[in-house]
């Protein structure tokens, strides 16, 4: 048996892991170290930036400045080659301002949105 500490969202964990003839056995947490059920949720700092993983152009805007988000909602989507490609708030915030409108081209690493 192997024992590991693992590290997640500042937490410790204890796993083991056991070879079983060779084979190594899925990682099992202990107990005493069981992940809570709730959802692991962050809030955006004040001018926190989103931004575009690609180029594309906006095809739709969700959010306007002063809307409250939840880490998952839809914020935008991007047209990329004949395709949509939707950005997710990647934490909870409130929308200070949208540096985009409908139509403009983006490329990859330009400001959408400003938390």
């Amino acid at each position: 048996m192997k024992l590991y500490n693992i590290r997640v969202n500042g937490k410790t964990f204890a796993v083991s892991v056991e070879d079983a003839d060779g084979v190594t056995s899925a990682p099992s947490v202990s107990a005493a170290a069981a992940v809570s059920s709730a959802p692991l949720t962050q809030t955006a700092p004040a001018g926190a930036v989103v931004t575009s993983p690609m180029a594309g152009a906006v095809r739709s805007l969700m959010v306007k400045a002063g809307d409250r988000v939840n880490s998952g909602d839809l914020l935008l989507t991007l047209a990329v080659s004949n395709e949509e490609s939707e950005i997710i708030a990647p934490v909870n915030g409130i929308v200070s301002s949208v540096c985009v409108k409908v139509g403009a081209s983006v490329n990859t690493g330009d400001s959408l949105l400003v938390f």
